[in-house]
């Protein structure tokens, strides 16, 4: 805490002091960078102290000052699990998502500090259910839309937590697709953005969710018909998008962020890799041409570094539809796959495409170098690929 500057809180054992049902708005908090409104975080006049050992956004009495604190350390049982955040960045009543990376301000944040943040709110949840013999498979419904979750996996338990999976990426969907588009949901997993995007496009419109593994796929599937009114709007279809229509490429994809320990879960985001037996290859422009799919204009695209794979084979699709494009920038993911943010913009800048900021909207560098500068290595970024008018 040597560096912190101003007012400080910092977090004890205190996990008795916060009732279970209000954790989803810390969590909400954490991960969207809002403040939380100072009623919510006082007690008796005093700073109402959260626990479970993560950081917490809170409003200090004396000054009105909204503080990030730093925690060296969480505990989830009898593991320890390292969180180490820099320093807090502060403006007015939000507090922004910097993390400090080769000494420099980034813009995104580490997929492993948010699996450690789940894995944190799951020991609080599913520990006292099972205690009282509540299973961690769940129907619920949820903002409308019915689920069925597995709280030990991270897309899942997000949604039972705060209603949707990345609100950020939701209301940047919001404010894009109108009723209806014809939408394309590639790697759609258990159909976290799939359903959102079925209801803004309404009755008129169409989605077509690509998911390749046959264990999310059957959870994309089992979703989708637990909401009878949006199966004429979804198509689901097990797919493997890619450079070329025909043989397999890849015999796994990763599918799976599970919040407990797992051997063969990747170092840096923790995903586990399922298999794609029962997926066949498409092109997009092969697939859309042999279903007779035109007039595409959203798509939202995240595929783990397969992103250039797809765009690759959906060239004329972005030169005849020109859709908007919501993805995850990532470049160390691009480069475990063989491709690269410099590949990426190749793909896309042909057709005229810019990169602007998922929350407000704000162009991002255009320069393939720049671009990938904005995001720390082990890091996304949620953006938004929109064509120049």
């Amino acid at each position: 805490m040597q560096a912190a500057r101003g007012d400080v809180l910092m977090i004890l054992d205190a996990d008795q002091t916060m009732p279970p049902e209000a954790l989803p708005r810390f969590h909400e908090a954490l991960v969207g960078g809002v403040a939380l409104s100072a009623p919510f975080l006082m007690q008796d006049g005093g700073i109402h102290i959260f626990a479970a050992s993560v950081p917490l956004l809170c409003r200090v009495p004396a000054v009105g000052t909204l503080v990030l604190t730093r925690v060296a350390a969480a505990r989830i049982g009898t593991r320890p699990l390292a969180l180490p955040f820099s320093e807090p960045l502060l403006e007015g009543s939000r507090v922004r998502g910097f993390f400090a990376s080769r000494g420099r301000w980034r813009k995104a944040v580490k997929t492993r500090y948010k699996i450690l943040l789940a894995r944190a709110a799951y020991a609080l949840v599913g520990g006292p259910r099972r205690l009282i013999g509540k299973r961690d498979i769940v129907q619920v419904r949820r903002r409308g839309l019915f689920w069925e979750l597995d709280l030990r996996e991270g897309i899942d338990l997000s949604i039972y937590l705060r209603g949707q999976f990345e609100p950020a990426t939701a209301a940047a969907h919001t404010r894009w697709v109108r009723a209806g588009d014809v939408g394309l949901d590639v790697g759609a997993n258990i159909g976290a953005h799939t359903l959102h995007l079925a209801r803004l496009v309404g009755g008129n419109g169409r989605v077509i969710a690509f998911e390749p593994t046959a264990y999310a796929f059957r959870k994309l599937c089992r979703n989708v018909s637990l909401n009878q009114d949006l199966t004429s709007i979804v198509e689901c279809h097990q797919v493997l998008l890619g450079r070329t229509t025909g043989p397999m490429t890849h015999r796994s994809i990763y599918a799976s962020w599970p919040l407990g320990e797992e051997r063969e879960a990747h170092p840096k985001h923790f995903g586990v890799p399922k298999s794609t037996e029962g997926a066949v290859q498409w092109r997009l422009d092969d697939f859309l041409a042999r279903h007779a799919i035109s007039g595409v204009r959203f798509m939202k695209l995240d595929v783990d570094g397969h992103e250039c794979e797809v765009l690759a084979g959906a060239q004329a699709t972005l030169s005849r539809s020109r859709p908007l494009i919501s993805m995850e920038l990532a470049p160390y993911v691009l480069a475990e796959c063989g491709s690269s943010v410099a590949d990426l913009v190749a793909l896309l800048a042909p057709h005229g495409y810019q990169f602007l900021r998922e929350t407000d909207e704000r162009a991002l560098p255009s320069e393939a170098e720049a671009l990938a500068d904005v995001v720390a290595d082990g890091a996304s970024l949620n953006v938004i690929a929109s064509p120049r008018m």
